[in-house]
C-alpha cells in the first residue's frame, strides 16, 4: 500500500466521513471487496502520475485517468459511509 497515496485519499474525504484513515484501514483488514477497489485507486493513482510526467502528454489519457481516479474515489466514499 503507497502510503502517500493513502493520505491524499484520506484528506479528500476527511470532511465527509469522520475517521476516514482508521475506517480505511478497517476495510482494508476485512473486506476483500474493499481492497480490490483500493488496489485500483493505487494503481489509477500511479498511472496517472506516469502520464502527467510522460514527456509527451496525452491529454485525453490524462482526462480519462482523472475521471477515473473520481470514479473509484466516490466508490471508496461511498462503502466507507455504508460502514458507519
Amino acid at each position: 500500500m503507497d502510503h502517500q497515496l493513502t493520505a491524499g485519499l484520506v484528506e479528500r474525504l476527511k470532511d465527509t466521513i469522520p475517521d476516514a484513515a482508521q475506517r480505511i484501514e478497517a476495510c482494508l483488514s476485512e473486506h476483500e471487496t474493499f481492497q480490490d477497489m483500493f488496489e485500483n485507486y493505487e494503481e489509477c493513482a500511479l498511472g496517472l502520475e506516469r502520464w502527467r510526467a510522460a514527456p509527451e502528454r496525452n491529454k485525453e489519457r490524462i482526462e480519462e485517468y482523472v475521471q477515473l481516479l473520481q470514479e473509484l474515489e466516490n466508490e471508496i466514499s461511498q462503502f466507507l459511509r455504508g460502514r458507519s
